[in-house]
């Protein structure tokens, strides 16, 4: 008895990982049934909800990786939070949920229900203020609610180490971008972007460019920046107690999860877009002119 639950949850993530890589309906079924069991024999229990979770996790992925238009992919995707919220609600303190409740959050987030996404990421924060989802909620909270307050940003530059902060650019407008070169060449093409933009509006409107590194190693930071010849001023956080990169104070901070995220601070430092993309900025730069 004393091991039941640790050998449960072993059958629970190989049936997930079997069902997901293979989409077989008779291996899915076995997941359902194995989980309707443990919801009959220990309802309400963290067992139960570990099953249940990886079952709706495992139908999502696979309608996900089956999907074949716009259309089908909107129907998994409203699904799979329908499937969310119910969790929530039931196992409100299962290991589960704080996971189910960032994912609900950030599927709100991209669906434009900004409202609903902060509601999500405040319960994680209250509910599971230890988890280590937290930090990140909070900050993207703080993000959600950035337009028209000040941007709070101090960390050392990259090029020498020295303690940069946004004050030391009040009067200038300021386009602030999270990136990252690890797993993706989408940042050459972002930079030399944003090469462009600056040699047009730099100096002729007074804007400044501050990119915040999130790679795991300042090394492959530099590497990047030397070979896309990248402008502006380059932040990067030393990684402390095994939290760098996308797991910084630099990214938890405003709950960075996508890159590039970019930012445009007005001139007396208060935030205009939290939300920027590249080809947008002449737009937005009029705004705050």
């Amino acid at each position: 008895a004393d091991q039941r639950e640790s050998w449960y949850k072993q059958l629970f993530d190989n049936l997930t990982a079997l069902a997901q890589n293979s989409g077989d309906d008779a291996t899915v079924g076995l997941l359902k049934q194995m989980k309707d069991d443990v919801v009959s024999k220990m309802p309400g229990s963290n067992l139960a909800g570990y099953g249940v979770y990886r079952e709706a996790w495992t139908r999502y992925a696979i309608a996900m990786s089956v999907a074949k238009n716009d259309k089908s992919i909107t129907a998994a995707q409203d699904k799979w939070l329908e499937d969310l919220t119910e969790f929530v609600k039931k196992y409100t303190k299962a290991e589960d949920t704080p996971e189910a409740l960032h994912q609900l959050a950030i599927g709100c987030e991209f669906g434009g229900k900004t409202d609903e996404a902060k509601r999500w990421y405040t319960q994680l924060v209250e509910s599971f203020p230890q988890h280590h989802l937290a930090p990140r909620s909070r900050g993207s909270v703080a993000r959600l609610n950035l337009i028209g307050t000040a941007l709070t940003l101090s960390a050392p530059r990259l090029d020498n180490g020295q303690t940069f902060d946004m004050s030391q650019l009040k009067g200038k407008i300021v386009i602030v971008n999270y990136w990252r070169s690890a797993n993706s060449d989408q940042f050459k093409d972002d930079f030399a972007r944003l090469k462009t933009k600056m040699q047009e509006i730099g100096t002729k409107h007074n804007v400044e460019l501050v990119s915040i590194n999130l790679d795991d190693d300042a090394a492959v930071a530099r590497d990047a920046i030397a070979k896309t010849q990248a402008p502006g001023i380059h932040l990067y956080q030393t990684p402390s107690n095994n939290a760098g990169g996308l797991n910084s104070t630099l990214a938890t901070q405003y709950g960075i999860h996508i890159l590039p995220t970019l930012f445009m601070v007005n001139r007396d430092g208060r935030v205009t877009s939290n939300s920027l993309q590249i080809g947008d900025i002449e737009t937005e730069l009029r705004k705050v002119q």
